[in-house]
């Protein structure tokens, strides 16, 4: 079911992803500024139900948006891995389990940061902290790049070296914006069969 929606992703125009995805980051914005507006009418404060309800408003709408986000991401790799024999199978298993791992390292920083404090060395605390950091930002990074290197691989069907594909990273990294170029090389891949792609070489 997965690979076939992202496999119409890869059909959908820019504006068609574009669209969505601005929205999915906007409404953590919009939540939020409904919470201020109402904690202004509000003056002794919020309810502790309420507060509750806030909490698990935006945790819900955050994971919703980076969902969102690296399901595109892994969209590119899986369309590129199967319509050109210069990617790798593997490319979007390994895209998958980085983005799953940044997703989760991400969400387990505040019940880190909640837990770690009581250390009684904080040291040990910053450094615990600063490696959760430093392996979320390093999956994260690499699941760009398995989307980059795979969507230049199979448009030119063989295998992308770093200087080819780093223009192609730095764009899925510019996101949103990026998207408007990504996409549309996407479609190009994705409605050329594989036979078409292959007789390039």
């Amino acid at each position: 079911m997965l690979t076939n929606l992202a496999t119409q992703v890869g059909r959908l125009k820019h504006w068609q992803v574009f669209i969505p995805i601005m929205a999915m980051l906007v409404l953590p914005w919009l939540h939020d500024y409904a919470v201020i507006q109402e904690h202004m009418a509000n003056p002794r404060g919020l309810p502790l139900d309420d507060i509750d309800f806030v909490r698990v408003g935006d945790v819900i709408l955050s994971m919703s948006s980076l969902a969102v986000l690296f399901f595109w991401v892994w969209s590119i790799a899986y369309c590129s891995a199967t319509r050109a024999s210069s990617v790798k199978n593997a490319a979007a298993s390994r895209a998958a389990i980085a983005l799953l791992f940044f997703f989760a390292c991400f969400h387990a920083m505040p019940w880190v940061l909640q837990h770690v404090s009581a250390l009684a060395d904080p040291h040990n605390a910053l450094l615990l902290f600063a490696m959760l950091i430093i392996l979320a930002m390093s999956s994260f990074l690499y699941a760009y790049g398995v989307a980059a290197k795979s969507l230049v691989s199979a448009e030119n069907n063989s295998v992308a070296t770093l200087n080819e594909y780093l223009n192609t990273f730095y764009l899925i990294l510019l996101f949103p914006f990026g998207v408007w170029s990504v996409q549309s090389r996407m479609n190009a891949v994705v409605c050329r069969i594989p036979s078409e792609l292959d007789s390039e070489v």
